[in-house]
């Protein structure tokens, strides 16, 4: 039996800016206050003989509690045996009254504020998560907690046998996860059904001893005690060399009008090429310019949300209507994004710091700036005076383009003909099947199918149109998994002239954290159209489909000084249950339809 130490570590009850480095007790061999037991069932079929475990998943459960285990109905011997780390120290949950205070209640303000209509009767589960990251602390730390969301349990009626509860079948509310250091969003992700991410990666790992190492929004890693991949959720990501953060200012852009393309994006003379192996990806994202980058970009447009935790909001810079300002000039800007570019134009003057700013017209919007040396910022811009109104966060707006059950549960085929002989067959044509499948549902019915009705899951129709646009969208094997570049993706529109139906669809890509053009695409998709989108997340690294969107803004004075956006994707993993994810990361978006 483990042995529990009677101590507080000091990161139990630390505020959240300073959690990580308060954490030292993690950074031991074992560290386990606070953690929760991981408790195991062992059976022998007689005195001395092997202790084997015994599942608690294939065990019927009493109303008591008990266990009755059915695979054996002679004599036996039972023990508990109880763990609450795995061997290189990492806990397999922490007790949600020994977490830190501020991070409980940005997941409390979440949950009770964001507008969920399956949350209306739902609380924070008893057991956290720890999710880890190399870059924050040398991985040693975790670097978001991620809260389970579980049914509020009935209350019951006056006492009787005939005043019972209904039975709740529907326990599992998905989670949210928090950020505990500012490199990130507050909360970069949430479900709001099934299980939890580091729950679904277990599961595939088949063992709780094992860390969930979270290394962008879109690659989640179970790694063992020797840092080696046990299991992951996502994609594994290929190299892009650092140009082509540069080459992503080109021309990006490719318009389709009834199945004939009328503008195309620029094609570049590099590509993405495989990792060798997982330890040199591990090594890549720590040291390699582009990840350091990419990281910086996305602490960056955290950095907004942030301030209004602090009630420090970020500076504001007003510009004239129609007049030419120059501004941010005491450093050199190689990098902005300006979010609403309806308001204003601003641009990077050769051999001049700062921006020159051009009132468009009256209103402000949020600027995100990155300087010459690595480091960035976060302005407001104000054209024109603001009207006097309250201040704080507006209510949430949600759009759906259809529902979770208008989605097609694709998933990506292993060692499928004409793709990768020993790997899967990539998030890319997985996207543009989900994508078709929709439209295919919804009258277009040539596109997968034949005569039948649209199918749910994979089959030889679905695996036709994968195989199809595989070759179409330049899709690569890499390792056991498949990559597309960004600049060929838009090459899937071919599928539905290939099956006799129409479309017409525009598909743009940038940078990770660093574009309001995609995003505004997928936005204008989604919420003005009812049209699912096609939307890239992490580093370059994974296309899902977005079919959900919803933001809320923080105004002051009738200034905009912060927009929290989510999509709500269909990952094509198969999943049983959808995701909301940050719509701030979006470097690839998609507005068009099929007819």
């Amino acid at each position: 039996m483990t042995e529990i130490t009677k101590d507080k570590p000091s990161f139990m009850r630390a505020s959240l800016p300073t959690l990580v480095i308060a954490a030292s007790c993690l950074t031991a061999a074992v560290c386990v206050q606070g953690a929760v037991p991981v408790v195991h069932l062992e059976k022998s079929n007689g005195v001395g003989e092997a202790w084997q475990d015994v599942p608690a998943g294939n065990l019927a459960t009493t109303p008591e509690g008990g266990l009755m285990d059915a695979a054996d109905t002679g004599t036996a011997f039972y023990r508990l045996r109880i763990q609450r780390t795995d061997p290189s120290g990492i806990p397999a949950g922490f007790a949600l009254a020994e977490v830190s205070q501020e991070a409980v209640a940005i997941a409390q303000d979440h949950l009770s504020n964001c507008g969920e209509d399956d949350w209306q009767n739902a609380m924070l589960g008893p057991v956290v998560y720890p999710v880890y990251n190399p870059a924050v602390n040398g991985g040693n730390t975790p670097a978001y907690l991620e809260f389970k969301v579980i049914r509020r349990a009935p209350q019951a009626g006056a006492a009787g046998p005939f005043n019972s509860p209904p039975l709740d079948q529907k326990t599992d509310l998905g989670f949210i996860l928090v950020s505990l250091t500012r490199q990130d969003m507050p909360i970069p992700e949430f479900s709001t059904e099934g299980l939890t991410r580091v729950e679904k990666l277990r599961s595939l790992a088949k063992t709780s001893q094992v860390k969930a190492v979270r290394y962008s929004q879109a690659v989640l890693v179970a790694e063992n005690a020797k840092g080696e991949a046990v299991a992951n959720l996502g994609v594994m990501p290929v190299q892009f060399p650092d140009a082509i953060l540069d080459f992503a200012t080109n021309r990006t852009e490719s318009v389709v009008q009834d199945g004939i393309p009328v503008a195309g994006p620029d094609i570049p003379n590099f590509s993405g090429a495989p990792f060798n192996s997982f330890a040199q990806f591990k090594e890549a994202y720590l040291n390699a310019p582009l990840y350091q980058k990419l990281r910086g970009f996305q602490a960056i447009a955290a950095k907004a949300a942030w301030q209004l935790r602090d009630g420090t909001p970020p500076a504001l810079i007003e510009v004239s209507l129609q007049v030419d300002t120059n501004i941010l000039n005491a450093k050199p800007i190689v990098r902005f994004d300006v979010e609403d570019p309806g308001i204003v134009s601003l641009q990077i003057v050769p051999g001049q710091p700062g921006l020159k700013a051009t009132g468009l017209k009256i209103g402000g919007t949020l600027l995100r700036v990155f300087y010459a040396g690595g480091d960035g910022d976060s302005f407001v811009i104000q054209v024109g005076s603001a009207p006097k109104q309250a201040k704080g966060w507006g209510s949430w707006a949600t759009y759906y383009a259809g529902s979770w059950d208008d989605q097609k549960r694709y998933s990506q085929e292993w060692a499928l003909s004409g793709c990768c002989s020993a790997g899967w067959s990539g998030c890319g044509p997985t996207a543009w099947a989900m994508l078709y499948g929709y439209w295919d549902g919804h009258g277009v019915t040539s596109l997968i199918g034949g005569s039948g009705s649209t199918p749910m899951y994979d089959n030889s129709y679905v695996d036709s149109c994968i195989q199809y646009v595989f070759g179409w969208v330049g899709t690569y094997c890499v390792g056991n998994q498949a990559a597309t570049n960004p600049w060929q993706m838009d090459q899937g529109y071919r599928w539905a002239g290939h099956q006799g139906a129409h479309i017409s669809i525009s598909t743009t890509w940038n940078v990770p954290y660093l574009s309001s053009g995609p995003r505004n695409k997928a936005i204008q998709s989604i919420r003005d159209y009812a049209r699912p989108a096609l939307v890239g997340t992490g580093y370059y690294e994974h296309y899902p489909l977005a079919y959900g969107y919803k933001y809320r803004t923080y105004t002051s004075w009738g200034i905009t000084w912060d927009t929290q956006r989510y999509w709500k994707v269909n990952n094509g993993q198969g999943d049983s249950s959808p995701i909301w994810v940050d719509a701030g990361s979006c470097w690839f978006g998609s507005n068009g339809y099929c007819y």
